[in-house]
């Protein structure tokens, strides 16, 4: 079997900020998607002529290319998280009043947010994989570039874990729990907590509680008020123990 050996153009982009919406690295909660969503259908080739490019800095929320990012589903349950999390007074603001009063997922505010992989597609079940993709990233197949990104992607981060400290990383997606935990908690034990709706899988890297979720939003998931306050509940009382 032959070592595929990826792209240095590739390798560029993904061991950097590429492929998240950032935030505060400083802040005591971070997010972590599988990879970002591609609602507006935006082809491969597109992608990779504009994003295949290294981001060394996190962006953030307050950045005009991300002007209403919080009104997808799956980054409005970010903000009810946060909401729940710090006890904030949301009474009577709008998604946009909340995040711009709050800062959320801003340089100096609340929240910071990755995903594992850093590669939009137009349509992750029926993705076939492009000759376009392998000629930019060196790889012959998804397999190989999620595993590729699993792990030197996740040791990338997990740098930014033991450096920044934030108290919980929330990974979001059973699916993909085992990536999840393999990128993040580095192979350390992990356990199963159940909830009255629901269970999660919790690990601790360094000073980091690393909890997996079910998705945010989906019809299996995070998808009601009630929910989101028994995971943040449960996570804040795992925290405190």
């Amino acid at each position: 079997m032959t070592t595929q050996v990826p792209t240095s153009r590739f390798v560029d982009m993904a061991l950097s900020f590429a492929g998240g919406d950032g935030g505060n690295l400083d802040s005591g909660v971070w997010f972590c998607g599988f990879e970002w969503g591609n609602s507006h259908g935006i082809d491969i080739e597109k992608t990779i002529d504009t994003e295949f490019q290294p981001i060394p800095e996190p962006t953030s929320w307050a950045h005009k290319d991300f002007e209403g990012s919080w009104n997808t589903n799956y980054n409005r349950k970010i903000c009810l998280f946060l909401k729940y999390f710090y006890a904030i007074d949301w009474e009577g603001m709008s998604y946009d009043e909340f995040v711009a009063n709050h800062q959320i997922l801003y340089p100096d505010g609340l929240g910071f947010k990755l995903n594992l992989l850093p590669v939009r597609f137009r349509n992750r079940e029926s993705l076939a994989w492009a000759k376009a993709i392998e000629a930019a990233s060196g790889f012959e197949t998804f397999d190989d570039y999620r595993s590729w990104c699993v792990t030197h992607r996740g040791a990338f981060f997990r740098a930014f874990l033991s450096k920044h400290k934030p108290k919980v990383l929330v990974c979001t997606g059973v699916g993909e729990r085992e990536n999840f935990l393999r990128a993040f908690a580095d192979g350390g034990p992990r356990q199963t907590v159940q909830l009255a709706d629901f269970s999660l899988t919790v690990a601790k890297f360094a000073d980091t509680l690393i909890c997996v979720t079910p998705f945010f939003g989906s019809p299996a998931g995070i998808n009601s008020y009630q929910k989101m306050e028994q995971l943040v509940s449960k996570i804040k009382h795992l925290l405190a123990a």
